[in-house]
């Protein structure tokens, strides 16, 4: 991760993890596709909209603060690697 930085997020209910999430912005990535881009990966969760908002809210504000426009996601932890999740 010489070229990008991560912000790895738990979330909980109480004392239980019903949560997780990463968010990465890779500069090669960005510089290369010319994007001001954060990712979000490795996701999951209970069923809860609270906590997809939550977590997803929390890599996009880091994102913002870091001058990025965009998010997408779920990659893990880059499109060199894989996408997607699973729903069921």
């Amino acid at each position: 991760f010489k070229h990008a930085y991560m912000l790895p997020l738990l979330a909980f209910d109480g004392n239980k993890v019903v949560g997780r999430a990463v968010g990465v912005i890779d500069d090669h990535h960005n510089k290369h596709q010319n994007e001001q881009t954060v990712f979000f990966g490795f996701y999951e969760s209970f069923d809860d909209q609270k906590v997809a908002d939550a977590l997803l809210g929390e890599i996009a504000k880091w994102g913002k603060s870091r001058g990025m426009i965009t998010l997408r996601g779920p990659v893990n932890p880059s499109t060199n690697h894989e996408c997607g999740l699973l729903i069921e």
